[in-house]
């Protein structure tokens, strides 16, 4: 609640910080610290920004480089490669120890007969 830009059209309520964490108006409104903490945002909010304090509502978006965010998805992508690979060996491993027991299970029965 305290960032506005993750808060986004929300207000500094109780009624939002409800709908935020699910919990009823009563049990917050029990908790002196968090009607506190509400006040608290609120006066924050209420107050001009300083000469040196960079303006809340008004903020730079990061430039992102396209050669970073695609290095990142390319070793995400390659993790998952590797887990899904290891996956593959394993269930192979499975597999083939099934087949063993059903022919080891298959062959008992058949000497039976």
């Amino acid at each position: 609640m305290a960032d506005p830009v993750k808060r986004k059209k929300l207000k500094l309520t109780l009624t939002s910080l409800q709908k935020l964490t699910g919990l009823s108006l009563n049990t917050i409104r029990a908790r002196a610290w968090a009607l506190k903490a509400i006040d608290d945002l609120k006066g924050a909010a209420k107050k001009p920004p300083r000469e040196g304090e960079h303006n809340t509502k008004v903020r730079e978006e990061p430039i992102i480089d396209p050669e970073i965010v695609l290095s990142r998805k390319l070793e995400g992508l390659l993790k998952q490669n590797g887990l899904l690979y290891e996956e593959i060996l394993y269930l192979r491993r499975e597999v083939k120890r099934r087949d063993e027991l059903i022919e080891k299970l298959q062959g008992g029965r058949l000497s039976t007969i």
